[in-house]
């Protein structure tokens, strides 16, 4: 069984395959062209779940299966036209650009609000635009789950941006506060031991997110000064403690 390190899947992850897709990638990548078959074997991933990642690369234009010698043979595109492949969607996503930005431009003061994890992060990046340091507390363990497939992604934006962000999770969450502390323009701390919360609070500048992650991250924006500094009062109460 062939094993990867976490930070290659995370991206791959990023990138838009799932994490059984992520390790059939990597595995035909090491070991090259091979059956369904030898690759679950090789992968150590159950028959079922290979066939489904397999199929799901295949959909993604990221593997062919070509019959030789009466096998189906399973290869996958190079790393360097995968990145090719990556940068020509980019190319289209900015083509698209100017048309979500006037969108969100034309959006009014006030509260508005959003539903799902995608919402949630477009929101998140538009924070970036702000140029200001990120609060947020009250965050859930479970939360670095939900976001897997677009977070690190911001925290690369954010750190290029020289953006801090202060966080204060879970007491239940020390390895992802671990995690946070090691990456630059970037704090963690634990909540107090009995407190624990299905809705975070983010605060930057004048805006302020609340989300109900219960209600798979129902978010609440509210573009307000007086609201945001109270919020922002509360974080520095809690950082404190």
């Amino acid at each position: 069984m062939y094993e990867f390190k976490e930070e290659i899947i995370i991206a791959l992850e990023e990138a838009g395959l799932s994490k059984t897709e992520a390790i059939i990638y990597l595995s035909i990548l090491k070991k090259g062209p091979s059956t369904a078959y030898k690759i679950a074997k090789e992968s150590g991933l159950y028959k079922a779940n290979t066939y489904q990642a397999i199929e799901g690369l295949i959909k993604k234009n990221l593997a062919t299966q070509l019959a030789v010698d009466n096998k189906n043979i399973i290869k996958v595109m190079p790393p360097e036209e995968f990145i090719s492949k990556l940068d020509r969607q980019k190319e289209k996503m900015q083509s698209i650009l100017p048309v979500i930005e006037r969108g969100l431009d034309e959006e009014p003061e006030g509260i508005s609000l959003h539903m799902g994890v995608p919402a949630f992060m477009n929101i998140l990046y538009s924070l970036l635009k702000l140029g200001k340091d990120i609060y947020v507390y009250d965050i859930p363990s479970y939360v670095p789950e939900m976001v897997k497939n677009y977070i690190m992604q911001f925290h690369k934006e954010r750190i290029k941006h020289k953006i801090s962000m202060y966080h204060i999770y879970d007491y239940d969450a020390e390895e992802r506060i671990k995690f946070l502390n090691k990456m630059k323009y970037t704090y963690a701390k634990k909540g107090k031991i009995n407190r624990s919360s299905r809705v975070s609070t983010f605060t930057c500048g004048d805006v302020t997110l609340i989300i109900n992650w219960q209600e798979k991250a129902k978010t609440i924006q509210i573009k307000d000064k007086d609201v945001a500094e109270a919020y922002k009062g509360q974080f520095d109460m809690l950082w404190k403690m």
